[in-house]
């Protein structure tokens, strides 16, 4: 029978859990408010998903979302992350805040399963000083206000830990249904999954099949369940992406795209301990760091129950550590599901020393007052100094005026839609305006991309350039580190010696007084038409004048068509006709038909001066066709009369 003594104990540990989490995803609330910058990176590529899903949702409801969700990131990232805000959007509204609060609930979640994970394997107490060494992590208190994939992937990787570490987790199918569906989540939030919990789960199952008169046949049975299970869940995305995943999961981590991240030198000395280094600063802290070091001693009178304790846990962290170790990229948030061992560790060794109760208090102060401390800096003061590797940044209240730039290019003729965001930081890159432009202009036909990582001398600009073919290119003068003088440095040589046929259309000034220049490509004009010679459709409708201009991309067309006799109620559509490319000059592009203008003899009967004026420039007009101007009855959408040849 439970003692009252210990129900009161249980209560107070998890009431001072409790209080703790709250304080924790308050403190992270008041920053995420005072950081009105737009997200950057990676941020904004998982919000800019979600609101395509959630834009999906509203238009076309289950089957829009469906469709949404397996086309997600075009197949390169698991979409679990961007699906997960949904719920939130809809009783709030797409907001970078309503996103963030899928974080706070992780939060909540992880330091509720890290506790049961740490009092199943040692103790209450060490489960308690666990969860706050975690979070008082510089990584954990840094990603929980960024909307990054690791921390929802840190909390399912221990929820699939906690579970696996149950009595006899596998002869139970209730167990073994839940490990499939966490696994499956897991997968769905990101492709390296299982690499986190592969070995827990064979050394467990080990464990497990090696006791005495174990149902063998049963727990066979329930890992195939599981197995199937997480096959099903996973698929759902996972089938029909594969192979794209396949192929960016490799490369963001060995290949082409690992080395802008990292170093291909990877046995290198130098590289492990830079690595350790950016680990120790801006992962766990120094100060942990050397409490880490100290609580290894802990080890040095193995019983068979410390032994059980170190070797999950060395199961939990090594091949993970290696593989991050040995990897080309050396983004360190990666490290996260793995650093809650780190803290356990450290929490065994703080639980193996003994103090007189008149020291205790003294003890736990001095313990935790640094990690407090840090803390607390950042989040209110915002006096840390931090390296390029680190996620730990003070709030901005930055604009780069990215709304108003979307704005301005949305405001441009059709043709003029693709840009070339040069600038890679972490404020103004293509990223942050793709989600922007998501959320602001969700039907627009444009579209944002950036320079290739380290590729940044002006030879490499101008293939980029020459790649892409973009209508504008974005560069703002703000220098930051040596990338960006190269980059500003080689557009300006390319500029300076006419090398691309771009020309500074406009300029806007930030709030830090830094311009950001738009430049707009223009083309020659090879053909210029001007007729002042009526021209008449039939004799009610005739073409007064029009100007014709041809350039290697696009034609420009304007003309005057008056009426020469009034006819009330009389309404009239009038085309363009010419031969028009049948593919988009650019993947994923959409092909704007011609326009087409209305006459209304009614609207446009002004006394004796009846006509309108109609313009519009078309892309993907082949040359050498013939263009004519044609008149449609606006009610059966029949030809009247003659064409007007324009050409």
């Amino acid at each position: 029978m439970i003692s009252l003594t210990l129900l009161k104990k249980v209560r107070i540990e998890y009431i001072f859990l409790a209080l703790f989490s709250i304080l924790l995803v308050a403190i992270n609330i008041y920053w995420t408010k005072r950081d009105t910058a737009l997200p950057s990176y990676d941020q904004s590529w998982y919000l800019e998903n979600s609101i395509h899903i959630y834009n999906s949702y509203k238009s076309e409801g289950l089957s829009g979302l469906s469709k949404s969700y397996v086309n997600a990131f075009s197949g390169q990232k698991a979409p679990l992350l961007s699906l997960l805000p949904l719920p939130f959007y809809l009783i709030l509204g797409p907001k970078e805040n309503a996103a963030m609060i899928v974080n706070w609930v992780s939060l909540l979640l992880l330091n509720y399963y890290l506790f049961l994970l740490v009092r199943k394997l040692v103790n209450i107490k060490v489960a308690l000083i666990s969860v706050f060494i975690t979070q008082t992590m510089p990584l954990f208190y840094a990603l929980n206000r960024q909307f990054y994939v690791e921390y929802l992937l840190t909390l399912l990787v221990v929820i699939f830990l906690q579970i696996l570490l149950k009595d006899n987790v596998f002869h139970s199918i209730r167990n073994c249904i839940s490990l499939g569906i966490v696994a499956a989540l897991g997968l769905l939030t990101k492709v390296n999954f299982p690499m986190y919990v592969l070995v827990p789960s064979v050394y467990i199952f080990i464990k497990e099949i090696t006791k005495k008169n174990v149902p063998l046949e049963k727990i066979i049975i329930n890992i195939s369940v599981a197995i199937f299970i997480f096959i099903v869940v996973s698929s759902t995305w996972y089938y029909p992406n594969f192979n794209t995943i396949s192929k960016f999961a490799i490369s963001t981590s060995y290949g082409e795209i690992a080395k802008d991240y990292g170093s291909t030198n990877v046995y290198s000395l130098s590289t492990v301990l830079n690595y350790f280094k950016s680990i120790s600063r801006n992962g766990i802290s120094v100060y942990y760091s050397i409490l880490l070091i100290a609580s290894l001693f802990s080890f040095k009178n193995l019983n068979r129950e410390k032994l059980n304790i170190f070797l999950f846990l060395f199961s939990w962290f090594l091949f993970p550590a290696l593989l991050l170790t040995f990897g080309v990229n050396k983004e360190i948030r990666y490290i996260q599901p793995i650093l809650p061992v780190l803290a356990i560790q450290i929490s065994l060794l703080i639980n193996e020393y003994k103090f007189k109760k008149k020291h205790q208090n003294i003890f736990w102060i001095l313990l935790f007052i640094f990690p407090i401390y840090q803390l607390f800096n950042l989040s209110f003061f915002n006096k840390i100094k931090t390296d390029s590797s680190s996620h730990l940044y003070s709030p901005s209240q930055n604009n780069w005026k990215t709304q108003e730039i979307i704005d301005y290019i949305s405001g441009q003729p059709k043709y003029s839609r693709y840009s070339l965001v040069l600038d890679s930081k972490s404020q103004i890159n293509h990223n942050n305006y793709s989600y922007l432009l998501a959320k602001t202009h969700p039907n627009e036909n444009i579209y944002f991309t950036g320079p290739v990582l380290n590729r940044n001398s002006t030879d490499d600009i101008l293939s980029r350039i020459k790649v892409i073919d973009p209508d504008y290119i974005i560069i703002s003068d703000e220098i930051s580190n040596s990338r960006d003088l190269e980059i500003f440095t080689s557009f300006n040589k390319l500029i300076e010696n006419s090398a691309i046929p771009y020309s500074l259309q406009k300029t806007f000034i930030s709030n830090t007084g830094k311009n950001i220049n738009i430049y707009k490509i223009f083309f020659p004009i090879i053909k210029k038409t001007q007729s002042d010679v009526t021209k008449p459709f039939n004799n009610k409708i005739s073409v007064l004048s029009y100007t014709l201009s041809k350039t290697s991309k696009y034609v420009q067309f304007s003309a005057v068509i008056s009426q020469n006799d009034y006819t009330p109620h009389d309404e009239y559509v009038f085309k363009i006709s010419c031969t028009l490319a049948k593919i988009p000059i650019r993947e994923g592009q959409t092909f704007f038909s011609p326009e087409t203008w209305l006459f209304n003899t009614d609207e446009n009967h002004l006394n004796d001066q009846n006509y309108i004026i109609i313009n519009n420039t078309f892309s993907n007009v082949d040359n050498d066709c013939t263009l004519k101007l044609q008149m449609f009855d606006s009610v059966t959408n029949l030809k009247i009369g003659n064409d007007i040849v324009l050409n």
